[in-house]
């Protein structure tokens, strides 16, 4: 599957897992370098989410821009969390830094699908422009609910178009492909795209073989529909699954 940022994964397949968007809720005893450990101010951002939803007090914000900021979706074995600019521009720049800016350490090789020269300039170009989370542009850090760590990225090629359909895209890192993963990351974002009204079609493109990235989409319900030409990289399969 073509990334954007651009990058071809090598991914096997597993059973579909439910995937469901919700609201950030608290990890239980988040410790030192342990899943949840952040900024205190994000913990207690965490907890008062938690009791918003507990007490009803979220339905204010259905119809508000402001949830999909807030949105985290869980899989069986991930959880996937809203970039925020300033994640990916230190993950880029100051690798040193992500960890304390996104509480969770990256997976050897998460920093490679940002730094390659297939990386689009305008795409690095609107990334410094935004001041906030948005999935749509910057898509969700691949959180391993075992290990703790980022070993992957997911999201979308933009918001919905004129027509109501999204492209997404994915990449996970060399030492946690072959486990499924990136089906998880697919059905995710496909639930994502669909919880909103807007989009009617999610679509992907994939070279023109069949490969790990053709079965991931399969499994996920995605049809081939033809054959386009891609400006960066040629002939490509593209694939679409209608809501």
């Amino acid at each position: 599957m073509l990334l954007h940022p651009r990058q071809r994964d090598v991914e096997g397949v597993s059973e579909l897992g439910d995937a469901r968007v919700r609201a950030p809720e608290p990890l239980e005893n988040p410790t030192p370098g342990g899943v949840g450990q952040g900024s205190e101010g994000s913990v207690e951002l965490r907890l008062i989410l938690n009791h918003m939803v507990q007490y009803n007090a979220f339905d204010w914000l259905v119809n508000s821009p402001a949830l999909r900021f807030l949105t985290m979706i869980e899989t069986q074995s991930l959880r996937l969390i809203p970039y925020a600019p300033e994640q990916i521009l230190a993950l880029i720049n100051q690798p040193e830094r992500f960890e304390d800016l996104a509480g969770f350490p990256a997976a050897p090789g998460l920093r490679d699908g940002f730094v390659s020269d297939e990386v689009s300039a305008g795409w690095l170009a609107e990334l410094r422009k935004l001041g906030h989370p948005d999935p749509w542009q910057l898509g969700f850090a691949l959180l391993h609910r075992d290990s703790g760590s980022v070993i992957g990225s997911a999201g979308f090629k933009g918001p919905p178009d004129a027509d109501g359909v999204v492209e997404v895209a994915y990449g996970i890192v060399p030492a946690f492909q072959g486990f499924g993963y990136a089906t998880e990351a697919t059905q995710a974002l496909v639930a994502f795209a669909f919880a909103n009204d807007v989009v009617e079609r999610v679509r992907a493109h994939t070279l023109p073989a069949q490969s790990a990235s053709t079965r991931v989409l399969t499994k996920c319900g995605f049809t081939r529909v033809g054959n386009v030409i891609d400006p960066d990289d040629g002939p490509v399969w593209r694939w679409e699954r209608i809501g």
